[in-house]
């Protein structure tokens, strides 16, 4: 499935979940707060302020999730949800 944003809004791929401690043990889905961090992988043709390939900070309910069975999951959210780009 390919997928290209409309007007001001990007493609978020979400940093994945961390699962385990350094010490080793794991985590329960239940207990980990989902990743506020991820990589844009296309953007609309009215986004100015961000490119594909750039590491972003977004909030936590921020976007629509989408999933895909085949390449996973994915955010799409509008350029003004983003809270900033990490260098």
């Amino acid at each position: 499935m390919q997928l290209q944003p409309l007007g001001t809004r990007v493609l978020v791929k979400r940093k994945p979940e961390v699962t385990k401690t350094a010490g080793g043990i794991f985590i329960p889905d239940t207990c980990t707060e989902k990743p506020m961090e991820g990589d844009i992988l296309s953007i609309g043709d009215e986004v100015k302020k961000v490119k594909p390939g750039e590491k972003v900070l977004f909030a936590k309910f921020a976007g629509v999730e989408v999933v895909s069975n085949d390449v996973g999951m994915f955010l799409i959210m509008d350029e003004n949800e983003l809270l900033g780009i990490i260098i």
